[in-house]
């Protein structure tokens, strides 16, 4: 079976260690465990996990391990998650200072709400791992890829916040707390008013409270906008409710949000925990942004221009199975083929398909995650390398990609009067074991309906 995620859990306790190594497991993680503080660090270095889940040892063990960490640039950019953690202010401003990836304090650190808390930081380190791997496919083309910056940020600089929440005494302290922080917040009582502002500027964060939960479909509203949105999708969301308020906490972390805390007068948590999510939003652009600048004229498709050669398709799906296979991890391939382009070929010409064929080479592009590899395999075909994405959500993007190519209307030359609506023909394979990129290309192309 294909593993989620490699993590390192580091636990004092043995027995502790052993109930959450069975519980992630039956997730799909794969778990390797130590409990011995002093060989944390040099585990890490050595086996690479996705992720790291750091219990909480005597003293400022835990801290210690996670500075150590951070200050070794083999390990510094994997992240970290502390769990079991005590309820102490000065702690959780430590940790978010050491670039700590996510904080479970002791009473908030079951194993169903580490699995769920997990899911963000999965995404993020999947991304990780597969930027590191594109760079390698990009070195074998010529690009030197500078990585040096992944993982680094500037702390001081403002962050700029979406707060919703209705009018109240409780959302004027909070602010006042996010001010004391230097957080700059807009605020928006309408949760539908928000979504637009979204749309409209750039957050690092999005701030939901309490207040709102009489009406609990606006806020489950603004969780699907950002979550179905390619340019929001992982804007981090925390949300402030009352213990005994509808949705319960799972309901809305299903629906999207990051963290959710209870609505009280912590106000330093609040505000600790807000700047965790600010942090993870600036390492997810330090991860993203060199994607963008890898794609240069050596490796893009020279009559599309936004999406990957053939050649640079096929090389990097090669390292992908190759990785897959080694680490027992999942990866999909799509196919999406646009049989419209043959007529628009037959009755408007060759220029004509080609420029049908870019404008939706751009619509790919921006319709996936930046470590999703779009190539173009033939004259009218377009792969898709999907890492770390099972079958079952690898098919969920390509229906959604063929449902929006299909809704859309393309403009072609000055000759061609009508607007275009086209067909897409998608299919969908999952590594198996023993495969190889012809096999998985193969598999896609039977799957086309």
């Amino acid at each position: 079976m294909a593993r989620t995620a490699h993590i390192l859990l580091a636990e004092r306790d043995e027995e502790t260690a052993a109930g959450r190594q069975a519980a992630f497991d039956k997730e799909g993680y794969d778990v390797k465990v130590t409990t011995d503080p002093d060989m944390v660090a040099e585990a890490v270095r050595v086996q690479q996990p996705d992720i790291v889940l750091l219990g909480r040892f005597k003293g400022e063990g835990t801290l210690e391990i996670l500075e150590a960490l951070k200050a070794d640039d083999d390990t510094s950019s994997i992240p970290v998650m502390l769990i079991g953690m005590r309820s102490d202010e000065a702690l959780r401003n430590r940790a978010v200072e050491l670039r700590a990836a996510d904080i479970l304090e002791r009473d908030r650190s079951s194993n169903e709400m580490i699995l769920t808390r997990l899911q963000s930081v999965r995404r993020l380190a999947a991304m990780r791992s597969e930027l590191f791997r594109r760079a390698e496919t990009c070195a074998e083309f010529g690009i030197e890829a500078d990585l040096s910056q992944v993982g680094v940020y500037d702390h001081a600089e403002t962050a700029h916040l979406l707060m919703v929440s209705e009018s109240s005494e409780y959302q004027a302290d909070l602010y006042d707390a996010l001010l004391g922080k230097g957080l700059d917040a807009i605020i928006e009582q309408a949760p539908y008013r928000a979504a637009n502002r979204l749309d409209d500027q750039d957050f690092d964060a999005v701030v939901i409270t309490a207040t709102l939960y009489d009406d609990r479909e606006k806020v489950l509203y603004l969780s699907s906008h950002i979550r179905n949105n390619t340019r929001l999708f992982n804007m981090p969301m925390l949300v402030v409710k009352d213990e005994d308020t509808d949705p319960p906490e799972m309901n809305l972390y299903r629906g999207g949000a990051n963290i959710v805390l209870p609505h009280n007068k912590d106000y330093g948590a609040l505000t600790t925990y807000t700047l965790l999510m600010v942090d993870r939003r600036r390492l997810w652009n330090s991860v993203t942004e060199p994607f963008r600048t890898l794609m240069t004229d050596k490796i893009i498709d020279a009559d599309l221009g936004s999406v990957h050669s053939a050649t640079f398709f096929e090389a990097h799906l090669k390292r992908e199975v190759k990785h897959a296979l080694e680490r027992d991890s999942h990866l999909s391939v799509a196919v999406v083929s646009i049989p419209t382009a043959v007529r628009i070929e037959k009755d408007y010409g060759r220029e004509n398909a080609e420029l049908l064929l870019s404008r939706i080479a751009n619509w790919l592009s921006g319709m996936v995650k930046a470590s999703d590899a779009v190539g173009r395999l033939g004259a009218y075909q377009f792969g898709i390398i999907m890492p770390a994405t099972p079958e079952k959500e690898a098919n969920q993007v390509a229906f959604r990609i063929a449902g929006i190519l299909q809704n859309s209307e393309f403009a072609l030359g000055e000759e061609v009067m009508e607007a275009i609506h086209v067909l897409v023909d998608c299919g969908v394979s999952t590594i198996q074991p023993y495969d190889t990129p012809k096999k998985m290309l193969t598999r896609a192309r039977q799957a086309i309906g």
